[in-house]
């Protein structure tokens, strides 16, 4: 069985802006960070990074530059999950719940 290597997130920041409406709240916040394989320690290139909201469904995404960057903004406010997903590699999932 092919041995999977675990690839980390470097830095992974969360920044929530609000802005108030008179119906509701709308908060536009923000994802960024690197992405690169842990024995290796070198970036990894086109990563799909997707970002789904709490019934689960897919909000929106990107993938990684060839230095194993990414920002995503407009992420909505509340309890997301981040699924960073690369061929070969085991899934990382993080649940983030804005304070």
């Amino acid at each position: 069985m092919k041995k999977l290597i675990t690839f980390c997130v470097l830095s992974l920041f969360i920044i929530f802006n609000a802005q108030a409406t008179e119906k509701e709240t709308l908060v536009d916040g923000s994802i960024s960070g690197k992405v690169y394989d842990a024995a290796l320690n070198e970036p990894l290139s086109y990563v799909n990074i997707v970002i789904k909201n709490s019934e689960g469904e897919i909000v929106t995404g990107s993938i990684t530059l060839e230095d194993g960057t990414f920002k995503i903004t407009k992420i909505p406010e509340g309890k997301i999950t981040v699924t960073i997903q690369y061929i070969g590699y085991k899934s990382i999932i993080k649940e983030i719940i804005e304070p």
